[in-house]
């Protein structure tokens, strides 16, 4: 499943285009025979390496898994015109289809942003995503001024707590021996301990009030059937 931040970026990238050029090509690729994505998606690879070989072609490229059975489209966003007939010619030889293009304009970036990250999170359910597990989604090509999922960073309140809590208040509150550094995973592990309460202290409280009234009711029925804290039968 596409994460929030590969969405992001993809978005980002779309939108790049769109105010770098001022303008951007919208195609689509499909097969004439349903084939295995993992074979669609070969070829694709090798078409797209001629593409970029013979005509400099560049770009944000989409995965869609089609819900009626017809197989891989591949939807690109390019900034660069490019004679129709020559790439017809090329996806011909590697087995492709019928192909669409369509000029957008300066003003359809943020469409064109949403357009492509629907196709990503519309695939995004148990079916396709198994038919899709080892594929990426969406990927940039010939493209050097790029964003990648990792330049990405999601502005939350956990994300500012993270970052504003001390280290010392980190071993205070939860008693870890400074011999764990804070680069270790223990340390990780109690910070994010520590990041959580304060976040349902300060934002989602009632989160608190239900997990006291577990605890109150896993103590109440361990009371009842004499059970340890580790679940097991305890006779008198």
């Amino acid at each position: 499943m596409a994460s929030f931040k590969s969405l992001g970026a993809l978005g980002h990238n779309v939108r790049f285009i769109s105010e770098q050029f001022g303008k951007m090509y919208f195609w689509t690729f499909t097969f004439p025979a349903v084939y295995d994505p993992r074979d669609a998606g070969g070829f694709w690879r090798d078409f797209c390496r001629e593409l970029r070989r013979s005509l400099g072609f560049r770009g944000v490229r989409v995965f869609e898994l089609h819900p009626g059975g017809h197989g891989l489209h591949i939807h690109v966003f390019t900034p660069d015109y490019q004679d129709v007939n020559a790439v017809r010619d090329i996806a011909h030889r590697f087995g492709f289809g019928r192909l669409h293009v369509e000029k957008w304009g300066i003003l359809d970036a943020e469409k064109a942003a949403q357009y492509m990250c629907k196709y990503v999170s519309k695939d995004c359910n148990v079916w396709k995503g198994w038919q899709l597990k080892g594929m990426r989604w969406w990927a940039t090509f010939g493209m050097y001024d790029k964003i990648r999922v990792k330049d990405v960073e999601v502005d939350s309140a956990r994300r500012k707590i993270w970052d504003m809590l001390p280290i010392y208040l980190v071993y205070a509150l939860t008693g870890l021996p400074e011999r764990n550094r804070p680069d270790s995973k223990a340390f990780f592990m109690a910070k994010m301990k520590v990041c959580s309460c304060i976040y349902f202290v300060k934002y989602d409280k009632w989160v608190i009030e239900v997990q006291m009234m577990m605890e109150n009711l896993r103590n109440h029925v361990m009371s009842l059937y004499d059970l340890n804290s580790q679940g097991e039968y305890c006779p008198l």
